[in-house]
């Protein structure tokens, strides 16, 4: 049986921070482990991996408008994360989109720029799922579509899928994960459950 994981990685970056403050737990190498239970699950089953799908926004760069003195300013986020991912075996890196939204106080009084934080809104990813799923349904290269995610707007990929023959299946995390939403796991075959990636293993990457 051939499989793809499909990781949704604002939803693993939003679970890694309820699980950890601790810098750079979040790493490709906590993807990387996540890769690894998912390829040791299966292999006992005599599953055989295609790709490991990880979709993510690359940093934000862009001009914005400070929301006190109102000047403008030349944001560039650094990082290397996805291209670091990238590199791994068997690892495809889908980019969407990072948008500014707007500028989110830091405390209760603020009178300076340096008292607010941006607030980015990522585009495009859930797109690029369904769109992938759409693909995998059409020339039947995988059996089962493994899928990290939350969000309930990729339930009509998942009803295709298995309309189309083939399998899902969702992973879950325990506390301080929350459970999955029921309406994503009412429309997949099994929820295979996995462990979160020790901090230890995370500290060095990739």
């Amino acid at each position: 049986m051939k499989f793809a994981v499909l990781i949704d990685g604002g939803f693993a970056r939003r679970l890694a921070g309820v699980k950890s403050q601790k810098a750079g737990y979040y790493s490709p190498a906590f993807i990387r482990n996540i890769y690894e239970q998912c390829s040791v699950a299966e292999s006992c089953s005599q599953g055989d991996l295609l790709r490991f799908l990880y979709y993510d926004a690359p940093p934000f760069e862009g001009m914005v408008r400070l929301p006190v003195s109102k000047k403008r300013k030349q944001v560039r986020e650094s990082g290397s994360f996805l291209d670091d991912l990238a590199v791994l075996n068997y690892v495809a890196v889908r980019r969407g989109q990072l948008r500014f939204k707007a500028w989110a106080p830091k405390k209760k009084q603020p009178i300076r720029d340096e008292d607010y934080r941006p607030v980015y809104e990522q585009k495009g990813v859930d797109t690029r799922i369904a769109l992938d799923i759409a693909n995998f349904c059409a020339r039947k290269t995988v059996d089962r579509i493994i899928l990290f995610s939350g969000d309930t707007d990729l339930i009509p990929a998942l009803k295709y899928a298995r309309i189309a023959g083939l399998q899902t299946a969702l992973l879950q995390l325990p506390p301080p994960a929350r459970k999955l939403d029921r309406k994503l796991v009412a429309h997949s075959d099994l929820v295979l459950n996995i462990e979160w990636p020790s901090e230890s293993s995370t500290a060095d990457s990739p």
